[in-house]
């Protein structure tokens, strides 16, 4: 169980990346107050937001809404849920409760030798009823000089889990179905592609971060469930050289 409990602060809050529109009175983001790492909520439309301590035991690197609760992950792998409720007679919001649902996700294993650094990125998504864990992890190599802001990346592979929540643990998933891709960045999501002559278990994922990402003919990726393979599309897209970052968009 992690406390509830909520800071209060106005200044200094900034929103770092991802913004979740849970419900018609609730939406939630990935905040930064100085140096706390954590999730905030508020009304559509309020003037301020009200911030959940759960950064200083979790830190969050993403979140989402799944079966009327807010969930966020950190970067071991913890996930918790929190239930926030509002008052039927003054209308605010507040946090009824936190709690951490499953405990730290199984190591990834190391099967590449030849990579001089790693970096990782976590994903959550639901997918047919589901809640997804997705780790991706890219290896790159310093340049000649050693330098690694101009690294090559030598080698991308991709991680699913499923969340148990009986058992209180992730369980490692080798598919996630034929008829199904997952688009994964800042905003994730699963959809049914077999009307689209599309072929599914397969993972979009985008270039957030472009330095890493130099030779690359276009902004994202696919990467191959079946064959553990990662290809560019076609046709490509490309937003390099552009100040902000591509993203998806899902129609609703």
């Amino acid at each position: 169980m992690v406390p509830n409990t909520v800071l209060n602060t106005v200044d200094g809050i900034s929103v770092g990346g991802k913004v979740v529109v849970c419900s018609q009175v609730l939406i939630s983001a990935l905040v930064r107050v100085g140096d706390l790492f954590t999730v905030a909520f508020c009304r559509p439309g309020a003037k301020s937001w009200f911030v959940s301590a759960l950064g200083k035991i979790c830190p969050p690197i993403d979140v989402v809404f799944y079966e009327g609760k807010v969930y966020t992950v950190d970067i071991d792998g913890n996930l918790c849920s929190i239930i926030v409720e509002e008052d039927i007679g003054s209308g605010k919001l507040s946090l009824s409760r936190i709690e951490r649902v499953v405990t730290e996700a199984p190591s990834f294993p190391w099967p590449f030798s030849g990579a001089g650094r790693c970096t990782m990125r976590h994903y959550l998504v639901e997918s047919c009823g589901a809640l997804l864990l997705v780790r991706r992890r890219i290896f790159r190599q310093p340049s000649r000089d050693g330098l690694y802001d101009t690294s090559k990346v030598v080698r991308i592979e991709f991680e699913v889990l499923k969340a148990n929540f009986q058992s209180s643990q992730w369980v490692k998933v080798t598919s996630v179905g034929d008829d199904q891709v997952l688009f994964v960045g800042v905003r994730s999501q699963s959809i049914c592609v077999s009307q689209y002559m599309q072929k599914g278990n397969c993972i979009f994922f985008l270039h957030e971060t472009e330095r890493y990402f130099d030779d690359a003919p276009s902004s994202y990726s696919i990467y191959d469930m079946s064959d553990e393979t990662v290809h560019s599309p076609h046709p490509r897209g490309s937003c390099k050289g552009k100040k902000l970052p591509a993203t998806w968009l899902f129609p609703r």
